[in-house]
């Protein structure tokens, strides 16, 4: 009977480190995998998709890094705001360019009642310009504005190797990916990042 019961503590304790390996083994697995796919979506470009109402959208692969894990550029980008490091739950950064052609008519003005000036007006939902030509300078005023929504959500399944997951294997996490549309049409999205802290 003695022996029995020190059988049964034996194949308990055997059991229970087995399991404890097994799940060391996995996470290890999954945190080595996800710190080469942040490598890898380090390296990734933008994927432009066109959204439901027909404007552009952008969107890029995100990244899962430890505080100690980020470059030193970021970690001085945080630091310039007056936020700790260790404080950051996420880090974001879009470079967005703007390019559009304008073309509006020039007319004759008079400015402070005296002052004879050729001016012109432009105005749209996203940008307001104006100018007018004084002896020999051009002197123009622009406004523009653009929002921005950004959101970060699971995205494709992860993969290292280029090989693609159908969105039901759900043995593979799914990554992080971050979409952001920008609401003015002249505005492209040319740089994207999006970096969540582990801690």
């Amino acid at each position: 009977m003695k022996a029995f019961i020190i059988n049964n503590l034996y194949f308990i304790t055997i059991t229970f480190c087995v399991f404890i390996l097994t799940y060391l083994f996995i996470k290890v697995s999954l945190e080595n995998k996800q710190l080469k796919w942040s490598i890898t979506a380090n390296n990734s470009e933008i994927a432009y998709f066109k959204t439901q109402n027909g404007t552009f959208a952008a969107k890029i692969n995100a990244q899962e890094l430890s505080v100690k894990q980020l470059k030193t550029e970021i970690i001085n980008e945080i630091k310039n705001l007056n936020i700790k490091p260790k404080n950051v739950y996420n880090y974001s950064e879009t470079v967005i360019k703007s390019e559009k052609q304008i073309i509006t008519a020039i007319r004759d003005s008079i400015i402070n009642d005296t002052i004879k000036a050729e001016v012109f007006n432009y105005c749209d939902p996203f940008y307001s310009i104006s100018g007018f030509q004084f002896n020999n300078e051009q002197i123009i005023n622009i406004s523009s504005i653009d929002s921005i929504i950004q959101v970060v959500h699971k995205g494709d399944r992860l993969s290292i190797s280029g090989r693609k997951y159908p969105k039901w294997f759900f043995l593979v996490p799914r990554r992080l990916q971050q979409s952001i549309e920008n609401k003015n049409p002249n505005n492209k999205i040319v740089f994207a990042k999006y970096i969540n802290i582990s801690k």
